[in-house]
């Protein structure tokens, strides 16, 4: 809804999309994922090829400021990992 901070699209629907890469805010996140601990992910092609990641810092990515292109950097660093 309008009135949530972030959007939250239902579990399914992002196995369903089955992402090339998924980043997440937090590294325990990464690490779940990754370990396969959360049920149905493990057939995800991000999962299956590790292209999980998350930011050494939450905020780089959503806190406006100076340090959103220390973020955007980031962010192009890792889709270039995760690139064939």
């Amino acid at each position: 809804t309008i009135d949530e901070a972030w959007p939250r699209p239902p579990v399914e629907s992002i196995l369903a999309a089955d992402p090339e890469v998924i980043i997440v805010a937090r590294p325990a996140d990464t690490e779940a994922l990754l370990a396969r601990k959360r049920t149905g992910w493990h057939a995800v092609t991000a999962v299956q090829k590790g292209h999980v990641f998350s930011p050494p810092n939450a905020s780089l990515l959503v806190r406006p400021g100076p340090r959103l292109i220390e973020g955007l950097r980031w962010l192009k660093a890792r889709l270039a990992e995760s690139r064939p």
